[in-house]
């Protein structure tokens, strides 16, 4: 059993119905453990099922608790020089493509613009 059936046992031991009250510590709690799953890949609807609750209610829930802005440390290292620049082209999703001369980015920007 994952977490989120763990608490879709807890909510259904709540007094039934319509318009229930869900407990400020229990929606943090769903709020987290909805969050680690969809990271893994689980979809809306399968968070919600496991729960016991309509998809609207778990989108609810994840406006109403405040996200956290806590800072993370980073580390600013300088990158090495390059004896000769090369280009590097990043696509909107965050993917890194390296090591292509200028041909080589142009092959590669006419192959992925192809609808074929």
């Amino acid at each position: 059993m994952d977490a989120l059936e763990e608490l879709g046992y807890e909510i259904a031991e709540l007094t039934p119905g319509r318009g229930r009250r869900y407990g400020a510590e229990l929606k943090r709690r769903v709020v987290g453990a909805v969050q680690r799953e969809r990271a893994r890949g689980r979809s809306w609807s399968s968070a919600a099922r496991a729960l016991g609750v309509p998809v609207q209610t778990l989108s609810r829930w994840l406006e109403e608790v405040p996200q956290s802005l806590a800072l993370r440390p980073v580390t600013v290292v300088a990158e090495p020089m390059r004896a000769e620049r090369e280009p590097i082209v990043v696509a909107p999703g965050g993917y890194i493509v390296e090591g292509l001369d200028v041909d080589g980015v142009a092959e590669l920007l006419r192959k992925l613009s192809c609808s074929e």
